[in-house]
């Protein structure tokens, strides 16, 4: 009551004269302290008692998975706060599982190290299992890595120092970690690396499988040994782990980059993990070649215990601590301009000395010669006027600075500087560019508007163009790739990588360089799907857990190229195509992961063609398991496909309306897609559905009897031109289809980027 009667005031103050509701009492007990934003939501939601986990408190979500959530709270009688994790598949909490848990907890009491964190304490609340663990404040390692770029060696050193003493402690109880991974390593402001969520992975989920329900990232660090039948969690699977977590953050990026699962493991069963002095050459030696030991494909070639690792690396120190605490120090403030000084040009060198010499030689008597200032200063005037003009080529007039930055791009081969964005998350674009793409990275909000009257190009060069931001918006760009004609993006696997929670693009387009058009469908062998070039989008989620993200709307773009349109990484919300054209045998949309299970992939499309594309949709499934068993409808979301007034030209028999790929052909994946569609066309000829091998590229047509298909009518219809760049060219001429209006289903192309 004290509480709320601390309140009143500030009720009445944001109420005014409205009638106070309960949420603005609400909102002032989150202004006065008293509640967190994440329990005002809990209070507000259709389900307030959550805010309450057993015997504790809950004040903030931290994360969450296929088993349940993590969540920050405190005991009812005290202001202590833990870590609770809250397992709530009670189908997968088998009475195995549950012992495993439980021995867990009992050996995890025993390892005290300031390094690890373990589990303390375990037990029923109701219908979930809730597994208790101490709280550490700070940062993790994979937050600081997106906000920074890649760390100095000297604190990746420590780091690693640090975590084998943990890990070795873990080991001397009889115990694996078996999830180690750059968000379960917290930096604490006091220099301390501490590993978290010790042996869970494992008591959960012991053998390795595509069913697992893993992000693409957590597949970082799985030792070669882990992939396949029978593979087990061990200190030769640690040390693996840790190799690649201290190669991620001495390079800036995984071993393995990419969003599919399956092509991570095939990495790390096929390849080996790279010298890390070849993407960070200032890394000292005797740190690369632990490194290179702990990754090496044969687990008996890597340390055999982390004191064998700790002898050859030496231990962690009071120094090192100290080290980490500056370094995490850094990141409580924005980050400094690393801009260079540029040094004074001749003229204003020249400018400098006569003001000096008419400082020191005029003095009051030639501040008072009223002639003899006018004289130095014509002096100093025609002086400068005569050194520019020995600076500028040829002695000719300058061009205005915007036309010759962009004429020196084009002529060069150089690119004007993508300026980072204000504090509102804003990079404005006023001129045409070219501007050389690289990585943008904002707190909230990222956009990234053009002039639409110039369209500014962003040219792709070598890697991706990142973003990284809660919220991206594109408006008003052309991202492209330059390639000789007919050559693919080598080594590209996307144009542009973005990794938010909402994605919005509104008149752009994106051109892979060497885009082969209709030739690369006619050129295909029959019943192989073309190879693909390098995703034009590829979107990952930053918290595959939230609920309330995951919402991509495209309008009036356009999209030219031999690769997916948009690749996803995580099974979103929503993806909304409005007036949208897509060239090239990609699929328009390429999923990499099975939405969580009671949930619905939504993708919609509006006024949109595909001509000579691959499928609407690609579904990367993640296994082959059984699905026919009585609670196979729980274990995944479905995907719902509404497609109005759309040109669905698929390039048949090279590409089937609704592709599944995988190792081997399983139609019972169809039942959990469905499309439906209003006044969309497509050809009589097309399959419906069909499984591309991951293996061989073949394209083997399914059984469509598990999957809905509606409101598309097949039939034959003219473009207004040849396959080009042109999207006009692209418009639907004649179809020979019932339509409610007398307007044609396709593309506007008036309102597309030119």
């Amino acid at each position: 009551m004290a509480d709320l009667r601390r309140c009143r005031s500030l009720v009445r103050t944001l109420a005014y004269d409205l009638p106070a509701f309960d949420s603005v009492w609400l909102d002032a007990l989150v202004q006065i302290g008293r509640l967190t934003p994440y329990q005002a939501r809990l209070l507000e939601s259709a389900r307030p008692t959550d805010i309450r986990v057993g015997p504790f408190v809950v004040t903030q979500r931290v994360g969450g998975g296929t088993f349940g959530q993590t969540l920050l709270a405190r005991p009812i009688d005290t202001d202590e706060q833990c870590i609770v994790k809250r397992l709530t598949a009670t189908e997968r909490l088998t009475p195995e599982t549950i012992e495993r848990l439980e021995a867990l907890v009992a050996r995890g009491r025993d390892v005290q190290h300031p390094s690890l964190v373990a589990p303390v304490s375990g037990f029923w609340a109701e219908t979930s299992y809730l597994l208790v663990s101490r709280y550490v404040p700070g940062a993790h390692l994979g937050e600081l890595l997106i906000r920074r770029g890649r760390f100095p060696a000297a604190v990746v050193w420590e780091i690693g120092r640090q975590l084998a003493e943990g890990l070795e402690a873990l080991a001397r109880q009889g115990l694996v970690h078996g999830d180690i991974r750059a968000a379960n390593v917290r930096l604490t402001s006091g220099g301390v690396a501490v590993l978290t969520d010790a042996g869970v992975r494992p008591a959960l989920d012991p053998t390795l499988t595509m069913h697992s329900g893993l992000t693409p990232e957590r597949y970082d660090g799985i030792a070669p040994e882990l992939v396949g039948v029978g593979g087990q969690h061990g200190v030769a699977t640690d040390a693996y782990a840790l190799g690649c977590l201290l190669w991620q953050l001495l390079a800036g990026r995984p071993p393995f980059p990419g969003g599919d699962p399956l092509i991570k493991l095939a990495a790390h069963q096929t390849r080996r993990v790279d010298d890390v002095r070849r993407w960070s050459p200032d890394v000292p030696a005797a740190l690369a070649e632990g490194i290179a030991r702990m990754t090496s494909r044969n687990p008996a070639d890597r340390p055999a215990s982390f004191a064998e690792l700790l002898s050859f690396w030496g231990p962690a120190g009071r120094s090192g601590r100290q080290r980490l605490a500056a370094f995490r120090r850094r990141f409580d403030t924005p980050a400094r301009s690393q801009a260079t000084r540029r040094p004074l040009s001749t003229t204003t060198r020249w400018m400098f000395l006569f003001a000096m010499l008419f400082a020191v030689s005029g003095g009051v008597a030639a501040l008072v010669s009223q002639g003899a200032r006018s004289q130095l200063l014509n002096w100093t005037v025609s002086a400068t006027q005569r050194l520019g003009a020995d600076n500028s080529p040829a002695g000719q007039e300058s061009e205005p600075a915007e036309h010759a930055a962009g004429a020196a791009a084009e002529a060069t081969g150089n690119y004007l500087t993508l300026p980072p964005p204000d504090r509102h998350g804003l990079v404005q674009l006023d001129s045409a560019g070219p501007y050389l793409a690289r990585e943008l990275t904002a707190v909230g909000a990222l956009s990234i508007v053009g002039d639409e009257t110039v369209l500014p190009q962003i040219v792709v060069v070598g890697q991706p163009f990142k973003l990284c931001a809660e919220s991206i918006t594109l408006k008003n760009l052309q991202i492209v790739t330059r390639q000789p004609a007919g050559e693919s993006p080598a080594g590209l696997r996307a144009l542009l990588r973005t990794e938010c929670q909402n994605l919005t693009v509104e008149k752009c387009s994106f051109v892979a360089g060497g885009w082969k058009g209709a030739a690369a469908n006619s050129a295909a062998a029959q019943n192989f799907a073309p190879p693909s070039g390098p995703a034009l989008i590829a979107w990952k989620l930053l918290d595959s857990g939230d609920q309330r993200g995951g919402v991509s709307t495209i309008r009036q773009s356009v999209f030219l190229g031999d690769g997916p349109a948009l690749y996803l990484a995580n099974a979103v919300r929503q993806v909304s195509y409005e007036n949208v054209l897509k060239q090239g045998p990609g699929p328009l949309v390429q999923l990499a992961a099975a939405p969580a299970p009671k949930t619905t992939l939504n993708l919609k499309l509006n006024h949109a063609t595909l001509r000579g594309a691959g499928a609407v949709m690609r579904w990367v499934v993640p296994g082959s398991g059984d699905l026919s068993s009585a609670t196979a409808e729980r274990k995944r979301g479905s995907i719902q496909i509404d497609v109005n007034d759309s040109v669905l030209d698929v390039a048949s028999p090279q590409a089937a309306l609704i592709e599944l790929a995988g190792a081997q052909p399983k139609s019972d994946w169809l039942r959990w897609v469905r499309l439906t569609g209003e006044s969309s066309i497509t050809r009589p000829s097309l399959d419906v559905a069909a499984w591309v091998s991951t293996l061989d590229g073949s394209l083997t047509p399914l059984d469509s009897q598990f999957l809905e298909v509606e409101g598309v009518t097949a039939c034959e219809f003219r473009f207004a031109g040849p396959v080009s760049e042109r999207a006009v060219d692209a418009e639907v001429r004649e179809a020979d289809a019932p339509r409610r209006t007398a307007a044609l289903p396709g593309i506007r192309a008036s309102d597309l980027p030119r």
